[in-house]
């Protein structure tokens, strides 16, 4: 939608669907309940028979067939019948004259920012409103619903009802509502809503997260090879100025003379003397992916990927980006940057798991510049591995420098698990056992690192560097295959 006819939208009283739940739709709620698939009670089956308006009509009709034989049961049928008309339109005077809307948001959020949602409801009736609740809906937070009960509100009375959000279902399109309110009669014999079915579309932008240096290498066969001095920041003789000091920095570079003057520590800079391609080849392939929102592989590969994207173009260097849908070719400055963190802002939940497996290795190899750096992202599990093995000693064989980036999603499950001790006993063993494939592959001539799912990586995303298991490790390994075997 257009945002300024969105604006226009919300800036006055939208029409809103109303209706009161009909006995038909109370009938079709309990004859097509999903328990009635299962073996349960007949009587916890149909229990939306219980509704108190169905037990009104029904003594209704009970007293109304009695009142053919006696007046006693006929006056009181008559006099429940016009009782319950009388409550019926009473409240329905309040429910068409309920206004409510949302007012409009900012167009700009990113990643980790709190959202507040603000409702105005109007009561333009002569009576007062009873007890009501508001829902709402507000995707780009994992806790997506929203429902409070309010107190009553008086005749002629506005309100403001607020609550806050906190984006952290990652980067994409999100959108909010529908919302609606809700309020019934203080007998409950009836309910009635009044809905806004509209939708607000939102667009999270990402939080481009700090990440630690990734260290790549050149060749004299690199393309842009000693050409020029590039102006990004980097490692080399040439100094090129001072900076307050950053988590990261390395104590190396700590001014300390100048740190001395109580302004805190002080980091020298340098410039880069060498420019380096730098290819990224992200495996989106929906099949190696795990999670759920902002705790997921692929959240977690585009905050990286945007992180070393940038990280790489600061320094200078030429950035290749490949993806199972499309592919950027090498280039630098910030516009590059700007164009491929579009695309990865668009890749949502549903068209990265519908992604098929495309071995992305084999098949850009022959848009890989001359000996330029390959960096392969991805989420590793045995079977990725055995897949993607051959083409990382291919190009290893090319003489290209390769890293690879491995998402642990060991750390990914863990969070949805909650305890480590609910993980099934094979699936500890398969993680371990991918560990020392990982080691193997370390020590054939690839540069890996492990990314690992933390609480704080929407700050700072840390390499790991893979370490030779202890005997000690071993023998905690071995210790529930023994299980394992026995439970079989």
């Amino acid at each position: 939608m257009n945002q300024d006819v969105a604006r226009a939208d919300t800036s006055k009283s939208l029409a809103l669907h109303r209706e009161v739940q009909s006995l038909r739709e109370i009938w079709r709620e309990a004859s097509q309940s999903q328990l009635r698939k299962h073996e349960v009670s007949a009587l916890h089956a149909w229990r939306a028979l219980a509704h108190p308006r169905v037990i009104a009509y029904q003594a209704v009709g009970a007293l109304l067939l009695m009142g053919l034989f006696s007046r006693f049961a006929l006056a009181a049928g008559i006099a429940l019948a016009l009782s319950l008309a009388a409550v019926y339109w009473f409240h329905r005077a309040i429910h068409v004259r309920l206004e409510f809307r949302r007012r409009a948001i900012s167009s700009v959020i990113r990643e980790g920012d709190v959202v507040e949602m603000v409702f105005e409801v109007r009561n333009q009736s002569d009576f007062e409103l009873p007890y009501w609740t508001l829902e709402d809906r507000f995707t780009a937070c994992r806790h997506t619903h929203f429902r409070e009960v309010r107190d009553p509100l008086a005749a002629r009375a506005l309100t403001r009802v607020s609550y806050r959000r906190h984006c952290d279902s990652g980067m994409g399109d999100f959108h909010t509502g529908p919302a609606e309110l809700a309020f019934t009669d203080p007998w409950g014999f009836f309910e009635y809503r009044v809905r806004d079915d509209s939708r607000s579309e939102i667009r999270v932008h990402p939080l481009v997260v700090q990440v630690d240096e990734l260290k790549v290498q050149s060749t004299p066969d690199n393309l842009h090879f000693g050409m020029h001095e590039t102006l990004g920041r980097g490692v080399s003789v040439n100094f090129s100025g001072v900076r307050p000091y950053a988590q990261g920095d390395s104590l190396r570079q700590i001014a300390w003379r100048l740190s001395s003057r109580g302004q805190g520590l002080i980091v020298k800079e340098f410039e880069r003397s060498v420019a380096v391609d730098v290819q990224l080849v992200l495996n989106f392939a929906g099949v190696w992916q795990l999670g759920r929102d902002s705790v997921s592989t692929w959240e977690l590969m585009k905050d990286l990927t945007l992180a070393l994207l940038r990280q790489q173009i600061e320094q200078g260097n030429r950035v290749g980006v490949y993806l199972p849908q499309a592919m950027h070719s090498t280039s630098g400055g910030l516009e590059h940057f700007h164009r491929v963190a579009e695309q990865i802002v668009d890749l949502d939940r549903d068209a990265i798991l519908q992604t098929p497996h495309i071995d992305l290795l084999e098949h850009y190899h022959s848009f890989f510049p001359r000996r330029s750096h390959i960096v392969y992202i991805s989420p590793f599990q045995t079977g990725e591995l055995q897949r993607s093995r051959n083409a990382l000693k291919t190009l290893l064989a090319e003489s290209h420098p390769v890293s690879v980036i491995a998402i642990d999603t060991h750390s990914v499950w863990r969070q949805h698990m909650g305890d480590l001790r609910d993980l099934p006993i094979g699936l500890t063993l398969q993680f371990a056992e991918l560990d020392r494939e990982l080691m193997e592959l370390k020590n054939e001539g690839v540069d890996v690192q492990v990314v690992r799912w933390t609480s704080v990586s929407d700050q700072w995303l840390r390499f790991e560097a893979l370490r030779h298991s202890s005997p000690k490790d071993a023998a905690v390994h071995a210790e529930p295959s023994k299980v394992e075997g026995s439970s079989r």
